[in-house]
C-alpha cells in the first residue's frame, strides 16, 4: 500500500514541501531515480521505523537520484518517549552530508 504524506523541511532560511510516498518495499535503484524525475529533487530518503516495546528504531540512507549512489546511512535507536530528539538526528545528520553540496552551489557563479 502507498500512502501519500506531506514533508517539509526548513534550511538555510529556505523551505520546501513535496511529497513523499511510502512503501512497504525497498526501492530499487531505478525506482529512486525514477522518483527523482518525477518528484524534481537531487537526494531521495529512504528508510524504515520499527518499533519494539516502548523502542523505536529509525534507519535511513540518503540517495543521490540522478546517479542512484548511496551518500549516507545510518540507524538511531531511542525510547518512543525521545522520537522527535531521534527525528532531530536524523535531520541534523542528513543535512551535514548535503550541507557541503549546497554552499559549493551557493559559490558558484549564475553566469
Amino acid at each position: 500500500m502507498v500512502a501519500e504524506h506531506r514533508a517539509q523541511a526548513a534550511s538555510a532560511g529556505c523551505s520546501c514541501s513535496r511529497a513523499i510516498r511510502a512503501s512497504p518495499t525497498r526501492a530499487k535503484r531505478s525506482d529512486v531515480k525514477q522518483a527523482g524525475r518525477e518528484l524534481g529533487v537531487r537526494y531521495v530518503l529512504e528508510g524504515s521505523v520499527r518499533k519494539a516495546g516502548n523502542r523505536v528504531r529509525i534507519a535511513g540512507q540518503l540517495i543521490e537520484a540522478e546517479t542512484g549512489a548511496h551518500l549516507w546511512a545510518d540507524r538511531f535507536d531511542g525510547s518512543l518517549e525521545d522520537v522527535f530528539d531521534l527525528q532531530d538526528k536524523v535531520a541534523s545528520s542528513v543535512a551535514g552530508v548535503i550541507e557541503p553540496a549546497l554552499q559549493a552551489a551557493e559559490n558558484r557563479p549564475l553566469c
